[in-house]
């Protein structure tokens, strides 16, 4: 009986003790972020998104019509429409003329939300690409023009000679940055962008330097997907 009661004193001892380190130490609050569900295309898993991932796991995308493939991680859905954003149009590449025609082909939406009260009140950091046939799009294609507002540096994605862009953009506490690839092929002007809208509106007594790296996570993985893109022939 001796026993058993030194046993009871030793596990309340214990659940006192621990008791007292969780009120002097109080855990950290974790950044969490939720999908817009009925966004098509937001992924269901969103923290999953910044994660290393092996290529070789990684879905394909393939379009015959265009001739060209491109890799994306598993969780994320492609979506064949382009969702609207303040300073981002629903157009087949960002920046185009507003007269300009073309396709808007597919979207990888890599990370969306979406808020009434908490930072960011919108976010969204996905890759796009879009195609155009349209003459002047083409002879635009690999040049500044007044709408693209920047001059370019040529980079090379498997074996294909693209002239990457700058896209930045801000006004009335929201903003657009990213990167515009382009490439004429087979008759075409393509553009594979990687992107990031939102709004920067902010509580100023809020902390929000882990909540802008973790966004800056999900645009960084943009750069990832666009690495893997190849043209068929």
């Amino acid at each position: 009986m001796g026993d058993i009661k030194l046993k009871w004193l030793i596990l309340l001892l214990v659940v006192i003790a621990v008791g007292i380190v969780f009120w002097a130490f109080p855990s950290i609050p974790s950044v969490t972020f939720a999908p817009i569900e009925s966004n098509k295309g937001a992924t269901s898993t969103p923290e999953g998104a910044a994660t290393t991932t092996s290529e070789a796991a990684w879905n394909m995308y393939k379009n015959a019509e265009y001739g060209f493939e491109i890799r994306y991680p598993q969780e994320l859905l492609p979506d064949t429409s382009f969702k609207q954003f303040y300073l981002l149009s629903n157009g087949w590449r960002a920046d185009s003329a507003p007269d300009s025609t073309g396709t808007p082909v597919v979207a990888f939406p890599i990370y969306r939300t979406e808020s009434t009260s908490t930072y960011p009140r919108y976010f969204s950091a996905e890759v796009r690409l879009g195609i155009s046939m349209n003459a002047r799009d083409i002879s635009n294609c690999t040049s500044s023009d007044p709408y693209a507002n920047a001059s370019s540096t040529e980079v090379v994605i498997n074996g294909t000679t693209f002239y990457e862009f700058p896209i930045q953009d801000a006004a009335m506490m929201q903003y657009l940055e990213g990167k515009s690839f382009r490439t004429v092929h087979n008759g075409m002007c393509f553009a594979v962008e990687q992107l990031r809208a939102g709004s920067n509106y902010r509580d100023t007594t809020s902390s929000v330097e882990d909540v802008d790296t973790a966004l800056r996570s999900y645009f960084d993985k943009g750069l990832d997907i666009i690495k893997t893109f190849r043209f068929l022939n």
